[in-house]
């Protein structure tokens, strides 16, 4: 059996909810970890003509603003997963 404490009240878990909950917990660290290993590249069609010079510019640009973009998306939807999660534990205490 798990035992989860907010404040002064304990919650108790059967063994599959103890599962569930370390799963909703580590669920969004995962994601977050998982947008740095891919690495996103920029359609081909878009260097057609262009110089070795500003494909290489142009890539690292597109590289790291994706990046950049990706990492503040899961960051908010972890924050949003974890309000979420925060929220019905406070509910379930409240019962």
């Amino acid at each position: 059996m798990g035992l989860a404490c907010l404040g002064a009240s304990c919650l108790t878990f059967s063994p599959n909810q103890t599962i569930e909950l370390a799963f909703s917990v580590l669920t969004p660290v995962a994601g977050l970890g998982a947008i740095n290993n891919h690495e996103p590249s920029p359609p081909a069609g878009r260097f057609i003509g262009k110089s070795p010079e500003y494909v290489s510019v142009y890539t690292d640009a597109y590289k790291s603003k994706a990046l950049s973009l990706r990492t503040k998306s899961a960051a908010a939807g972890t924050a949003t997963g974890y309000g979420v999660l925060i929220r019905g534990g406070l509910m379930l205490i409240a019962e």
